[in-house]
């Protein structure tokens, strides 16, 4: 791929825009590069593990627990997602 040109909402990287497959000038010295941030910086599992824990979101400088008395795995779901997975296999 080259001259790719995401607007930064695609799902994949072959929804951008590009110049077509197999039409390039590629060379390693235009190799494309990344840092990825891992989740959401305001929005973590504490208390378990990589994959589950306590959801706690950072609002006025500090960390708080977040509560329902309806959580189900749809709201598990976004907060996966969010955190960089791609869904929650149960809530708790």
């Amino acid at each position: 791929m080259d001259d790719v040109a995401c607007s930064g909402s695609e799902s994949h990287l072959y929804d951008c825009r590009q110049s077509g497959w197999g039409s390039h000038d590629c060379t390693h010295s235009k190799d494309s590069s990344v840092l990825c941030r891992y989740g959401s910086s305001n929005l973590r599992l504490a208390g378990g593990g990589y994959y589950y824990g306590r959801v706690e979101v950072y609002h006025n400088w500090t960390w708080g627990t977040v509560c329902d008395d309806h959580w189900d795995i749809n709201d598990a779901h976004v907060v996966c997602r969010l955190l960089g997975f791609s869904s929650a296999a149960y809530q708790y």
